[in-house]
């Protein structure tokens, strides 16, 4: 070996890494507390027994299992039309406010009115003026004084 490469070691490979740390720290050994030793321990598994499956009494032919499936069915169907429906709602009127917010709102008058004054009102959030506004901003009112 040439006076370069003195001190310098190879790099030790992660299988060696391994073998060197387990000399290192010896293995621990935990008791298990007495609280737990009716349950079976963590590492044992046993097959628990099959589950038998016990045949129903036949249904009654009087009823008409059709009629049942349609009329849940129906219902199901009503429910998820009514949700969808209440969210189209929500997100036309949260559309509808974040528009307002993004286009009309006088951000540096607020600013400054909260630096004088402490307060800033705003009116005529809810309409610009048009009447398609003026409409779609008291059916919203009136839809929140509803509920």
């Amino acid at each position: 070996k040439s006076p370069l490469f003195m001190g310098k070691k190879k790099k030790p490979s992660m299988a060696e890494r391994r073998k060197r740390r387990s000399r290192r720290t010896p293995s621990i050994k935990v008791e298990r507390p007495s609280v737990l030793a009716e349950l079976p321990p963590v590492d044992a598994w046993e097959k628990p027994a099959p589950t038998e499956v016990k045949p129903s009494d036949p249904i009654p032919a009087e009823i008409d299992n059709d009629s049942v499936v349609d009329g849940e069915a129906d219902e199901t169907v009503a429910k998820a039309s009514s949700l969808v429906e209440s969210q189209r709602k929500s997100v036309d009127c949260l559309t509808f406010v974040r528009k307002r917010v993004e286009e009309y709102f006088p951000i540096g008058d607020a600013a400054k009115a909260l630096v004088e004054k402490g307060y800033f009102v705003y009116d005529g959030f809810l309409s610009s003026g048009s009447d398609e506004d003026v409409a779609f901003g008291n059916s919203l009112v009136a839809e929140m004084a509803e509920e």
